[in-house]
């Protein structure tokens, strides 16, 4: 079952700005924007991310943020939702698995 999230991007390894989508497949992670380069009109972008290199999930509000561990570099995707449901939702279909930093940082901030 393929679910699509209408997103606004902020903070992510991939430069993408503004409106974009992530699709969430039983394996994939499909994330969507637009990259905006100095003088240029935006250019499309996708990437396509591993289930199983999803880390860290979390949500504040309607904003989520979640890392992709890589081979060569980690990566941290951040976004915001139309709402704190739709948020909580995606988060939902996400893998919740942590990495044992997160998990201590994440317990001394509650």
């Amino acid at each position: 079952m393929t679910t699509t999230f209408d997103v606004r991007f902020h903070a992510n390894s991939f430069h993408f700005r503004g409106k974009g989508r992530v699709v969430v497949e039983p394996d994939f992670v499909l994330v969507r924007g637009k990259i905006h380069r100095s003088f240029r009109l935006a250019k499309r972008a996708e990437h396509r991310l591993r289930m199983v290199d999803i880390v860290n999930v979390q949500t504040d509000g309607e904003n989520v943020m979640f890392h992709v561990l890589g081979v060569r570099e980690n990566l941290v995707i951040g976004f915001a939702m139309k709402d704190a449901a739709a948020a909580v939702q995606l988060a939902a279909l996400l893998p919740q698995r942590r990495t044992e930093d997160f998990a201590i940082a994440h317990a001394e901030r509650e």
